[in-house]
């Protein structure tokens, strides 16, 4: 009986022995896995700042835009009355006024290609 107990308290000596590594095992696992998702939020939280932020510039960008496109249609009216009634009298019609809003037309459209290919890249890598 004495040595039947001896050899069971070695056999459980090493099943704790055994328990033991794997809870440390578990232990070191569960710390690694609670820093790497402290790290993970933390970049989640700058991501989102940095969304947050984006999203503001891109609405200040977008009122400025519309603000533009007012003013040049505003332009583009009162020149477009001025180069006809002047026409009308015989004047002469400014090349270079003209040339000027073409340009400005076409560095508009330019820009709005420019902001659109940007918005749908930011999609696609979504």
């Amino acid at each position: 009986i004495a040595s039947e107990t001896n050899k069971v308290t070695a056999q459980l000596e090493a099943v704790f022995k055994n328990l033991q590594t794997r809870r440390e095992e578990s232990a070191h696992l569960h710390y690694l896995l609670v820093e790497r998702a402290e790290a993970a939020a933390g970049k989640i939280l700058e991501l989102e700042k940095d969304i947050a932020d984006l999203q503001e510039e891109l609405g200040d960008n977008e009122g400025e835009l519309k603000h533009l496109r007012l003013r040049m249609r505003a332009v583009e009216t009162l020149c477009g009355e001025f180069v006809r009634c002047n026409a009308k009298r015989g004047g002469v019609i400014d090349p270079d006024l003209v040339e000027s809003i073409e340009r400005w037309k076409s560095d508009w459209a330019k820009l709005r290609e420019k902001m659109a290919a940007k918005k749908n890249e930011k999609r696609k890598a979504r």
